[in-house]
């Protein structure tokens, strides 16, 4: 969504792949420390010198940034302290999602006055405005995955720890709010998981409601099951192969999808693209 809200969003998508796939390159066990300074490096490459600035200023594109503000012992930077919150933070979720605000409270930062997301009620949920000051953190911040990545403290709020926002929300069941157009969800998955910590949890998907006006793009079974290793690339793949051949399996990946654009393109063209959508069963269930 950074990519799409800069003045060429195929240039700054291709910055960014090429700097993820490419130039992400670390030590046999990379600490936080190490592990941030890479990542920040590709999101620099991904915005360039003035992506910041675009954003900012797209004449329609408006982005939000979902991060989770550490609460409690959430925010330690001692590695046993966080470790302990966050076995504390996947037992209480098992027994009801609502428990995650006892670690983690939602921040949205967005550069729209009317963010689609004022209603939510589910966690707490703070709305602050994206600036030139604080936009690059708070992308840093909806990445950092707590253990691995470094928690970020977003200019501007010196005193306060952010962490990856898909500890609350990974895959976005929320509510979109209402009206009369779609809501376009490209995704990776044919089914939606609320929380970081429902990953393993079959019982907690999206909620139908939420997505009566969503069009879910995603790849199919067969689409996977071509890719290398048939199966999405995941931060796994730094310590399955190596650094030379996670390159190669990931680029093929890539120029998978951009066959799967053109496909999409080609429907959408052609008036096709009706005569593929199908009910999302997942979202009923």
């Amino acid at each position: 969504m950074a990519c799409l809200a800069q003045r060429d969003p195929a240039a700054a998508l291709a910055r960014g792949h090429h700097a993820y796939i490419h130039e992400q390159r670390y030590s046999p066990k990379p600490r936080p420390l190490e592990v941030t300074r890479v990542l920040t490096a590709c999101l620099d490459r991904l915005l360039g010198d003035t992506g910041v600035t675009e954003i900012l200023s797209h004449p329609f594109a408006r982005l939000h940034i979902i991060t989770a503000r550490a609460r409690g012992i959430a925010a330690s930077d001692r590695r046993l302290v966080l470790s302990t919150s966050i076995a504390l933070a996947a037992a209480a979720n098992l027994v009801q999602r609502r428990s995650l605000r006892w670690q983690f409270a939602r921040t949205i930062f967005h550069n729209s006055e009317d963010s689609p997301f004022v209603a939510l009620r589910d966690l707490p949920t703070t709305h602050r405005a994206l600036n030139a000051d604080n936009l690059r953190d708070a992308l840093i911040a909806s990445g950092a995955i707590p253990l691995l990545v470094e928690g970020v403290r977003i200019a501007g709020y010196p005193a306060e720890v952010h962490w990856d926002g898909g500890v609350t929300d990974y895959h976005l069941d929320l509510d979109f709010g209402p009206g009369d157009g779609l809501v376009l969800y490209p995704h990776f998955y044919p089914h939606v998981v609320p929380g970081w910590f429902d990953k393993s949890l079959p019982w907690r998907r999206a909620r139908a409601h939420n997505f009566d006006r969503a069009l879910l793009i995603a790849p199919s079974a067969a689409f996977v099951a071509a890719l290398p290793g048939k199966k999405i690339p995941d931060r796994r793949d730094f310590f399955a192969f190596p650094a030379v051949e996670r390159e190669r399996r990931w680029q093929a990946v890539l120029d998978a999808s951009a066959e799967m654009g053109e496909e999409l393109r080609a429907l959408i063209t052609s008036g096709r693209i009706a005569d593929v959508v199908r009910p999302w069963a997942s979202a009923r269930q």
